[in-house]
């Protein structure tokens, strides 16, 4: 079964953008947490790169921002690619299935903002 969990803080605000899937326009949300990998004085963190895709991107875009700490769960992905030089490159990404905002948002407005978010399972 792949299946990551893992609770961090946004390194930076999330970027939205629109991919075309089939004849129709889908919602992904990428944004970077970084997780304690050990505790104590000295310990680095890693830095995961997260898409939420459809409903659920909606949602972490309209509700996280940098610094906000969340959990967020889903399968890990290899992505692979080729970089402005023309070399191949490959990283690991984790595609949320669900993302809970668990730490206090600095910038809410309202008492209207949702605990966490899931988006159901759908094969394409």
């Amino acid at each position: 079964m792949n299946c990551a969990i893992m609770t961090g803080y946004l390194t930076a605000d999330p970027i939205t953008n629109k991919v075309k899937s089939g004849d129709k326009e889908v919602t992904v949300t990428n944004f970077t947490i970084a997780v304690r990998n050990s505790f104590g004085e000295g310990a680095e963190p890693e830095f995961v790169r997260v898409n939420a895709w459809r409903g659920l991107g909606d949602s972490c875009a309209k509700y996280l921002t940098k610094g906000r700490r969340v959990e967020v769960r889903g399968p890990i992905h290899l992505n692979t690619y080729i970089n402005k030089y023309g070399q191949p490159g490959a990283r690991l990404e984790l595609r949320a299935d669900m993302v809970e905002f668990s730490g206090a948002n600095p910038n809410a407005q309202a008492a209207d903002e949702p605990a966490a978010a899931e988006l159901p399972f759908e094969e394409e």
